[in-house]
């Protein structure tokens, strides 16, 4: 058994490349370029034996989960979902940080 996991808080920000918006996306207004903002309704991240999914609120710049991880190379996802809990992109940016 190996040591016990460091906790770690990781953030990740809603900043969406508008080549991943559906053209239905399209057609609600915004400050994105013309293009409008996303309806995110959900943040989820799966990282390690993590998967965990939270709600967001109009207006919210960063998404945080507190997550135990062990120590080595792993894999992150971290998506944004609309109300009904589709997949409207994945997350540019995640910062992780050691408590």
């Amino acid at each position: 058994k190996g040591p016990s996991p460091d906790p770690k808080s990781v953030e990740f920000r809603p900043e969406l490349d508008p080549a991943l918006i559906e053209p239905q996306n399209a057609a609600i207004k915004g400050s994105r370029g013309g293009l409008g903002a996303l309806p995110i309704a959900k943040a989820k991240l799966l990282i390690q034996d993590y998967n965990q999914t939270i709600a967001t609120k109009p207006g919210d710049k960063t998404a945080g989960f507190d997550v135990p991880l062990k120590a080595g190379t792993t894999t992150l996802t971290a998506n944004f979902l609309d109300d009904k809990g589709a997949i409207l992109g994945g997350a540019m940016y995640v910062k992780v940080t050691k408590k």
